[in-house]
């Protein structure tokens, strides 16, 4: 897919510059700051830059179905953010243990990465996805993909003291 914008020699060079000294997420999170898109979009722009230049040689391309889930105990005051509307949680009993989903949906390697840094993980290494919550970054993600309902989501899962797992599945 191409990208709605382009970078400059200029720009490309700065995002290259901030990812090798600061890492994937800062030199995303650059040309998100300098550009009203989204992290589709962003990726579309700079993930052929960063393969170009041998940045992403470990990473596959490939599609995947990727999901963060939250495994916790139910609570009444928490049903608003959850998965199907409150009215399906009226005779769920408080304490009962529910999985509710944090984030789900197709996308290529490279944007998976992205979503698995922001959640302090790795995509392509499972012993991270035990997710702990001090380490997500989870503004960051809300900012990339210009969802300000993901931190409402979050809030209230980590409000309940529900844990969080993630998991990633290969699709084509």
């Amino acid at each position: 897919m191409s990208p709605s914008f382009s970078l400059s020699a200029k720009d490309a060079e700065t995002v290259l510059d901030t990812f090798d000294r600061e890492g994937l997420l800062e030199a995303l999170l650059l040309v998100r700051g300098c550009l009203d898109v989204d992290l589709f979009d962003i990726g579309n722009a700079v993930e052929p830059l960063l393969r170009n230049t041998g940045r992403l040689a470990s990473l596959p391309e490939v599609e995947v179905e990727a999901q963060v889930v939250a495994t916790g105990v139910f609570r009444r005051e928490l049903v608003d953010p959850m998965d199907y509307g409150a009215e399906r949680y009226t005779d769920t009993r408080e304490g009962t243990r529910i999985i509710v989903s944090f984030f789900v949906g197709g996308m290529g390697a490279f944007h998976a990465e992205v979503l698995a840094r922001c959640m302090g993980a790795e995509a392509w290494d499972f012993n991270t996805h035990a997710l702990l919550p001090e380490r997500m970054r989870v503004q960051d993600l809300a900012h990339l993909w210009m969802d300000d309902g993901l931190l409402t989501r979050f809030r209230a899962r980590s409000a309940s003291r529900n844990l969080f797992g993630c998991a990633s599945s290969h699709t084509a």
